[in-house]
């Protein structure tokens, strides 16, 4: 997901949201390595859950909407001729 960030998610993420995911991120892998090693399953889905519903659920929802306004606006501007210097 770090590099999802820094990569594709990038341009559909405020900095702040960048941080506090990344803040996230490192607490959780801290708490993998820590009391995470002894966890149940419901609390690595709870984790996983506040992950996707802090930060991811949002930037991907920014980039789904993002990619579909982008065929929309190339249908706009089918058949009609470009301007002409004339």
């Amino acid at each position: 997901m770090r590099d999802k960030l820094s990569e594709s998610l990038a341009q559909y993420a405020t900095p702040q949201e960048i941080e506090k995911f990344q803040g996230l991120l490192v607490e959780t892998e801290e708490w993998l390595y820590g009391d995470g090693e002894d966890a149940d399953k419901k609390a690595y889905d709870d984790k996983l859950s506040l992950l996707r519903s802090t930060i991811e659920t949002p930037i991907q929802q920014r980039r789904r909407e993002r990619e579909e306004k982008l065929p929309a606006e190339g249908d706009e501007n089918m058949g009609t001729d470009p301007p002409t210097n004339t």
